[in-house]
């Protein structure tokens, strides 16, 4: 069995253990949900879960990012404006949402993506070599590439 595969199962495991289990298992493993090709097949094990309720930020977060990744969109926004930006415990969390936020506000043509996705980098520590980090500054790039700001 692959890593990937062990993965999953862990998964299938937690979704079916109860809410918050998979919140739980959520939380200890959210760099491997982002690191895959196989973003799509998580979230379609999790998808009908109810992240509503969940009154802790980062797994509604992580379930926002692998909605939109997955071009569920309906899902992401509802997700999405249950964060209080308050909530969001680490300048890790932060960057994340912040990334979210400015992929979001692109598609929505409000003008507030290249505000979010500098923030995304901002609320952390430049001189780091993390998933984080790197995620925000993709995500700036990508930002740039489409206005054409090279």
């Amino acid at each position: 069995m692959t890593d990937r595969e062990a993965f999953k199962e862990s998964l299938y495991h937690a979704a079916s253990s109860g809410e918050e289990d998979l919140y739980d298992f959520i939380a200890e493993n959210l760099i491997q949900f982002f690191s895959t090709p196989d973003i799509s097949h998580y979230y379609k094990i999790i998808k009908d879960k109810d992240f509503v309720k969940c009154t802790k930020a980062l797994p509604r977060v992580v379930f926002a990012g692998l909605a939109f990744l997955s071009g569920d969109n309906a899902s992401m926004y509802n997700i999405l404006k249950t964060i209080n930006e308050n909530e969001l415990e680490t300048p890790e969390l932060t960057s994340l949402f912040y990334s979210i936020k400015a992929l979001v506000e692109l598609l929505m043509g409000s003008g507030n993506e290249e505000k979010y996705s500098k923030l995304a980098i901002d609320v952390l520590d430049e001189n780091e070599d993390n998933f984080y980090l790197a995620n925000a500054k993709l995500t700036y790039g990508q930002i740039l590439a489409y206005k054409e700001q090279y």
